[in-house]
Parts: C-alpha cells; structure tokens; sequence
C-alpha cells in the first residue's frame, strides 16, 4: 500500500509528526519497520531519520531498535513550542 502524506500543512494536527505522536508505539514501530521494508524494495540505498528534539530517547531508541546509527547531533537547531531550544538527532539506515 503506498504512502500518502500530506504536504500542506494548514494545522498542526494535520502535520505527520504530530499524526504518529498520536500512535501507539507499537503502531509507530510497525509503520516504521513497514517503511524500511517498502524503501528497501524499490531499491533505495539508505534513509535518513532527523528527530527533532535530542531528548526524545524513546524516538531515538526505536530508530536504533530498526538498524539507524546517529551519524550527528545539531545543537540548538531550532525553537521547540514547548521546551525552548532543542536540537537534532541525525540518524541512517543503510538498506
């Protein structure tokens, strides 16, 4: 089944970040890992996750769970709405 994502944002609630947020980790888990599985048989070489708040360890620890490495970290990258400055956490997966 292919992925459809929405590339207008007119509401937070309609953006994918705060879609999965909404998900069970299991449910992220499994999209996740089904994502991995559909790039990998149209035959991309790599992902690349870039998680937005290098204190979300549980986003952090999934992506390491399914084979991402940290290759870089962004201090301060950006304003967060409720916790200031945080930065990036740049992860790959090499298919």
């Amino acid at each position: 089944m292919p992925l459809k994502i929405q590339t207008k944002r007119p509401s937070n609630e309609n953006r994918l970040d705060a879609i999965l947020h909404a998900l069970s980790h299991q449910t992220r888990r499994a999209l996740l890992a089904r994502l991995i599985e559909a790039c990998t048989a149209r035959g991309d070489r790599l992902m690349v996750a870039v998680i937005g708040d290098v204190g979300n360890a549980a986003s952090i620890a999934l992506h390491r769970r399914l084979g991402f490495v940290t290759i870089g970290t962004v201090p301060e990258a950006f304003e967060h709405a409720t916790l200031g400055r945080v930065g990036l956490d740049i992860m790959y997966l090499q298919l």
